[in-house]
């Protein structure tokens, strides 16, 4: 119960096994830029990591770094983690210069993905031969925030941040795409927070590759005399996977289940107070069809184009549980 889990990683091992003969598999990576003019040689002004394949666990993604000269500083970072079902992903860059040195300083992150899985699904049903087409929906919802603060008028291009969380497979056409950006989203995409699914038919006995990842992008501050600017970006993406045809079944190369959790609003694998406050927003506009119903109408747990009474209920049973299991 909830008093007993105070955190979503409680019994989770945190260890990570290296691929070998796999066909699922989890990666993180990006690189930080943190440079400037003015910096001693053999000073590191950027860095990048990457985890590569990794076939189970949790994928830790730690990079960043800083420098500073003489009123001059830059720095970023990049944090998150992947795991089956699960991805997080965190990126900051600043950098602040002054109006009597001559240094400029630069700052960002980038890399696409940066927290990433690949799974493959196995479609059955009791007593059908191999090749019977059946039903499966796969959901992505993603929750995140970007944020931008420079000290001189600019261009929207100019420090832009973004975060995008896709999910994509062979068993159903049209990628999702959900994000957040502060020039312009990607054509197609909608925007967090959000909950998006897609009905595939596939065929028992046949096997299908799942693809799910989140990035954080902060485009270059490249600034100088007295110039100073942040920016920011985070998101959680989570997949859930399940059958609609009656008696049918799936097994995943992770072993993962990808159980639906819809009272997890914000994507961060619990029901917790965050969930709560969504909740509550999306039950006092009650009903999915107004424009003020945030994507995908998330918190109609029931599926019936309202947030009502019955949805608090399974809300209520889920909040008590806490974690997503």
């Amino acid at each position: 119960m909830r008093s007993a889990f105070p955190i979503a990683l409680v019994g989770v091992c945190l260890v990570s096994t290296p691929l070998l003969a796999q066909t699922c598999s989890l990666r993180t990576r990006g690189r930080c830029v943190f440079t400037m003019s003015g910096l001693p040689v053999g000073t590191l002004g950027e860095k990048t990591v990457d985890s590569g394949l990794i076939a189970a666990g949790i994928v830790p993604l730690s990079n960043g770094g800083s420098n500073s000269i003489g009123g001059v500083s830059s720095s970023s970072s990049l944090s998150g983690s992947a795991a089956y079902s699960l991805l997080e992903v965190q990126a900051n860059a600043a950098v602040s210069t002054s109006s009597s040195s001559p240094n400029g300083a630069i700052a960002g992150v980038d890399t696409s993905p940066q927290t990433q899985f690949t799974d493959r699904l196995t479609f059955q049903k009791a007593g059908a031969p191999n090749g019977t087409p059946v039903q499966v929906r796969f959901t992505l919802i993603a929750d995140g925030s970007v944020s931008r603060s420079i000290s001189f008028a600019a261009s929207p291009l100019a420090a832009r941040a973004s975060v995008r969380a896709t999910l994509d497979s062979g068993a159903f056409s049209n990628p999702i795409g959900i994000g957040l950006d502060t020039y312009t989203l990607n054509a197609g995409d909608v925007s967090m927070p959000a909950t998006v699914s897609r009905v595939g038919t596939v065929f028992t006995g046949s096997s299908y590759n799942v693809n799910a990842a989140i990035s954080a992008n902060l485009s270059f501050l490249n600034l100088a005399g007295g110039q100073s600017g942040q920016t920011g970006a985070t998101g959680r993406a989570r997949v859930q996977i399940e059958m609609l045809t009656p008696g049918a079944t799936f097994t995943s190369c992770s072993g993962t289940q990808y159980t639906p959790c819809n009272a997890d609003l914000n994507a961060d694998g619990r029901v917790d107070d965050a969930d709560f406050q969504s909740f509550a927003a999306a039950y006092n506009i009650l009903d999915c069809a107004d424009p003020a119903m945030p994507v995908g109408c998330p918190a109609d747990l029931n599926s019936d184009g309202f947030v009502d009474d019955l949805d608090f209920s399974a809300f209520a049973v889920a909040y008590d549980a806490l974690l997503c299991e």
